[in-house]
């Protein structure tokens, strides 16, 4: 709060200074709020970060830490050329009084890895059978995209069972998705045909 010194001096014959010595200021002990109005995606594959940060104090001095190297920013920052990996920032402000806001931590990861579909288990090229299994997995984690013979591809998992398979060519895509969005350019394609017909006895 604010505080006010009045000073007048008196002499020894009892006269006082009419006009004294006024000291005025103020003890501020609160901490700026430091507000994160925007910041990247927790996963992205973008190279480049815009934040927007707010402050109770319009005043106050900005210091960030990106990876653990100072850089320059105040209400707004932008950052260029980023890694794949993951990404730390760290952000606080002081206002005039040298008090420290609350830092701010904001964690987010590069990922400019593309997804790859693999195969754990496919059916045989030629089966008998009217049942198939086929277990998949991706080189990170994603979801799973399938198409059964040129149906509109579904939200699926592994294992993916199909039964009551008819005689026949069967053809299922796989695609993974990863955190990101992006999507398998190269889905998986797992292909087989279906012959339940006995072979006919010569008479």
């Amino acid at each position: 709060g604010e505080h006010v010194l009045d000073v007048k001096a008196v002499d020894g014959a009892g006269n006082i200074d009419s006009v004294g010595a006024t000291y005025r200021w103020r003890v501020d002990l609160s901490a700026p709020i430091l507000t994160v109005e925007e910041k990247p995606a927790s996963v992205t594959r973008s190279t480049s970060a815009s934040f927007l940060f707010s402050v109770s104090d319009a005043n106050a001095t900005f210091a960030c830490v990106h990876n653990g190297v100072p850089v320059s920013c105040g209400t707004t920052l932008q950052l260029s050329n980023l890694l794949q990996g993951s990404q730390l920032l760290q952000v606080a402000v002081a206002d005039a009084a040298g008090n420290w806001s609350a830092a701010k931590v904001i964690l987010w990861q590069v990922d400019l890895v593309e997804p790859d579909t693999i195969a754990i288990q496919t059916p045989p090229p030629l089966s008998n059978a009217t049942t198939a299994t086929i277990m998949f997995t991706a080189n990170k984690p994603s979801t799973f995209l399938c198409s059964y013979n040129g149906s509109t591809a579904q939200a699926c998992s592994s294992p993916l069972t199909y039964s009551n398979l008819s005689n026949g060519s069967h053809l299922v895509e796989i695609k993974s998705v990863d955190a990101t969005g992006a999507a398998d350019a190269t889905p998986l394609l797992v292909s087989w045909t279906v012959d339940a017909t006995p072979p006919a006895v010569p008479v």
